[in-house]
């Protein structure tokens, strides 16, 4: 601080009334921690003057003026004693000193890009950061004022929302929407801020699907919760993946499979797999068969068994000549050697002479080349 005041030294005037600075009008006299100050009494010719500051040692100045620097704060005494030069004792005379501490205050602003410059206490800022002044308070001492600004961002928010199109127009902040497409609306912040929101609306397209099936009489086909028995086109309304609705027709076929009628002989011992189940005996059986996505083929098997003899007699009387005529069959000796093979059984004969009287083996041949041979021995009788 700088010193306040003129200094007037008067002279020749006896020690009389109180201490006081320059520029003082009343007591007390009011300072700031830090301020320099001059105080004085009026002077007499020849005297000193001791000075002391709550009743402490006595100040280097021996003048009737004193510079006081104020470094603390509270309520202070300053006194001070004329010595004449005469060495005569004057009275006390004193002065009341307040001294009071600076103030500091701390402000904390959000504004808008917008709202560049901003005034504060005189200053103009710019941009965001921390700007200081000083100031004067209400005793008089400085007040340093800071301030922190903070300058907000737009807030921009970005939603999505897939509708379908049952489900339009909708409303969103007022705004009726009535397709696809992206919307925005303005909020403000709680510092006063344009805040953007955007919405995209994405609508998809109702979807068209059509099914194929095909199916059996006498079966059924499930399509949106219900059974189908009869050919023809459907349509139903469901929903996609996205929950909206989705129109699917389905065109339905309904076969029938062929019915296949078949005659089986089989030899007396044999059996043959049909419905799951083995049959021994003659008779005619119904079979389902169903290859992959056709229906079933109904297969009808008459059934019928020949007894294959285990001895013949090839000699020329007409009774027993042949063995198994009308068959495929195969006649080997005991050497394993294959001495016929025919489509019309065995007559007995190895290369145009009948053979001896033997046991042979034989492989009998079934009209249906999925049943496996039937092999066994024959003997040739005379």
């Amino acid at each position: 601080m700088h010193k306040t005041g003129i200094y007037i030294l008067l002279l020749f005037m006896a020690l009389a009334g109180a201490v006081k600075s320059f520029a003082q009008s009343t007591q007390p006299d009011v300072v700031c921690v830090g301020a320099t100050k001059n105080y004085y009494v009026i002077a007499t010719l020849g005297s000193k003057y001791i000075w002391k500051v709550n009743d402490g040692a006595p100040e280097p100045f021996t003048s009737n003026s004193i510079e006081i620097k104020w470094t603390s704060t509270g309520k202070k005494t300053l006194t001070v004693q004329e010595i004449t030069k005469d060495n005569c004792v004057g009275a006390v005379q004193s002065l009341q000193v307040i001294v009071n501490e600076p103030s500091h205050s701390k402000t904390f602003r959000k504004i808008c890009p917008l709202q560049f410059p901003f005034k504060w206490n005189g200053l103009s800022c710019t941009s965001a950061g921390v700007y200081r002044t000083t100031l004067t308070n209400a005793m008089g001492c400085d007040s340093i004022a800071e301030l922190e600004l903070v300058v907000e961002d737009p807030m921009v928010t970005r939603l999505e929302q897939r509708i379908c199109k049952s489900e339009l127009p909708f409303t969103w902040y007022n705004q009726q929407i009535n397709g696809k497409g992206t919307y925005n609306h303005k909020l403000i912040t709680t510092a006063g801020c344009d805040s953007i929101v955007y919405l995209t609306v994405d609508v998809p397209e109702i979807i068209s699907n059509v099914i194929k099936d095909t199916i059996c009489v006498g079966e059924s086909c499930e399509f949106a919760g219900k059974n189908f028995y009869n050919p023809g086109s459907y349509t139903e309304i469901m929903k996609n993946e996205f929950g909206c609705d989705s129109i699917v027709t389905l065109h339905l076929t309904v076969e029938t499979g062929k019915t296949i009628y078949r005659k089986l002989q089989l030899y007396t011992g044999e059996s043959i797999d049909i419905n799951g189940e083995k049959q021994t005996t003659a008779g005619t059986y119904a079979e389902k068969q169903k290859a992959g996505a056709k229906c079933a083929d109904e297969t009808i098997t008459e059934l019928t068994f020949i007894d294959v003899p285990n001895a013949f007699t090839p000699n020329g009387d007409d009774k027993n000549e042949i063995f198994m005529a009308g068959h495929r069959v195969k006649i080997y000796n005991r050497n394993g050697i294959l001495i016929h093979e025919g489509n019309n059984g065995w007559d007995g004969k190895y290369k145009g002479n009948l053979v001896s009287k033997d046991t042979y083996y034989y492989v009998l041949f079934n009209e249906d080349p999925e049943i496996k041979p039937k092999e066994g021995y024959i003997t040739v009788l005379r």
